[in-house]
């Protein structure tokens, strides 16, 4: 992407504290719910921010969506509910969210509420109330005047002087049961999988546990960042994100999980039961910060080594050359893990 971010950056991120446990699960499943649906869509280069700006980011080449997660024990949303203002924070749900309207100048933008209910508004031909109640995306700009108009005053009355554009303001009724939507992203995150990657995952489990876990980390990344670069670093996943967490669980000849298993097969028996083990540890952690640069660290020392030496030379070095400085829960076997992963990223993917 070659767009600066300038005006998005301007932004200060919505650090207002804690949120209800269920509320962050369906904010973290939505999240997944879009970096699948980028694949779905065949779209290349994307990043998925969690939790900064707003509860879900979606940034584009030259464009973002920003989704407003909601739920609900009560039976309905509606016009009134989006602008009404809140007695805790003073300010309507479509306020807060049209904050975000000026980032207009880095880039086209979309700002949607995500909801599990109906949506009660008046229907423009009969004037009588109705529900959005099926499953997609409802456009503020196509409502009752008397809607539009009551969205457009809760917006000016929170940001005095604008003319809203309701044309990039929305409201989403979710297909996923955001109750208990584990099941649902479990079966589109398989489903894409094996469409992405022409094969069917290893342990489907968990693949999808990693990506959790991957995502529920960025989200609980709390602090403001100040660069782009560290936002997408530290708050989001991207497709090449994805790409990489993806080719360890395939299940085909080349992928890193068949050379990493390949070389502890030729282990001896009672080491191998754990390297098996510390594998699915690194994996599980291989894509959070720390677990990321001990591995980025293994491949400049595998960079720097004799071409001459063995598989087993080769872990052996790069194992005594990290012991030092890697962390006290990492052991020995996972630092052996680290080590071949990073001889495949150079061998086997880095030249292939």
């Amino acid at each position: 992407m070659t767009n600066k971010h300038e005006t998005y950056m301007s932004k200060l991120p919505d650090m207002s504290g804690s949120i209800a446990k269920n509320r962050f699960r369906v904010e973290l499943l939505w999240g997944i719910e879009k970096l699948l649906d980028c694949l779905d869509r065949g779209i290349e280069d994307f990043t998925v921010v969690f939790d900064y700006c707003c509860d879900i980011e979606l940034h584009l080449d030259g464009s973002y969506e920003f989704y407003q997660v909601k739920t609900s024990a009560g039976k309905k949303f509606g016009v009134s509910w989006v602008s009404k203002k809140s007695s805790q924070s003073g300010t309507s749900i479509v306020g807060k969210l049209y904050e975000l309207h000026d980032i207009e100048s880095d880039g086209l933008i979309r700002l949607v509420i995500v909801g599990n209910k109906p949506f009660t508004k008046k229907n423009p031909a009969t004037d009588k109330k109705e529900d959005f109640d099926q499953p997609g995306e409802l456009l503020f700009s196509t409502l009752h005047d008397d809607d539009k108009k009551k969205i457009e005053e809760a917006i000016i009355e929170h940001l005095p002087g604008l003319e809203p554009n309701l044309d990039i303001l929305s409201y989403i009724l979710v297909a996923i049961d955001l109750s208990n939507p584990d099941d649902s992203i479990r079966g589109h995150l398989i489903r894409t999988y094996e469409s992405t990657m022409n094969c069917e995952a290893r342990k489907p489990g968990a693949l999808y546990r990693a990506l959790k876990g991957l995502a529920e980390t960025k989200a609980c990344t709390e602090k403001q960042q100040t660069t782009y670069d560290e936002i997408v670093a530290n708050k989001a996943i991207t497709d090449k994100d994805i790409s990489s967490l993806f080719d360890l669980y395939a299940d085909r000849e080349n992928s890193s999980q068949d050379y990493v298993m390949k070389w502890i097969d030729k282990q001896p028996p009672l080491k191998r039961i754990d390297l098996k083990c510390a594998y699915e540890e690194v994996i599980a952690n291989l894509y959070k910060p720390r677990g990321r640069d001990l591995l980025e660290a293994c491949i400049k020392v595998v960079t720097s080594m004799d071409n001459s030496l063995s598989e087993d030379e080769i872990v052996e070095g790069v194992t005594n050359s990290i012991t030092k400085s890697h962390p006290v829960e990492i052991t020995d076997a996972m630092c052996d893990i680290y080590a071949i992963l990073a001889l495949y990223e150079v061998v086997e993917k880095r030249h292939e």
